[in-house]
């Protein structure tokens, strides 16, 4: 499992952080690949490489451990944003 505790070091993609970051909100998958202009299959597919990669049970999972690692804050291009929201913008 990957460590949790260091926001220095984030395994996820911009791309998959951008999902997770709709997905967080609740959203379906659905949803997030009518905002995102992808198939839903590839929404479900980032989800699944997601929880793999960080080593959690679930979406749920990843969300949790996503936004305690400070992830979630995080920019595409790797910047924390001034916010720290994870609501997507």
């Amino acid at each position: 499992m990957i460590a949790a505790s260091s926001a220095e070091y984030c395994p996820l993609t911009g791309r998959e952080i951008e999902v997770l970051r709709f997905a967080s909100t609740g959203v379906d998958p659905e949803q997030i690949a009518t905002e995102l202009q992808l198939a839903a299959g590839t929404v479900r597919n980032y989800l699944s490489a997601i929880v793999g990669k960080i080593g959690a049970r679930n979406r749920v999972d990843a969300i949790r451990i996503a936004a305690e690692s400070g992830w979630l804050g995080l920019r595409s291009d790797g910047d924390t944003g001034a916010s720290g929201s994870v609501v997507p913008s």
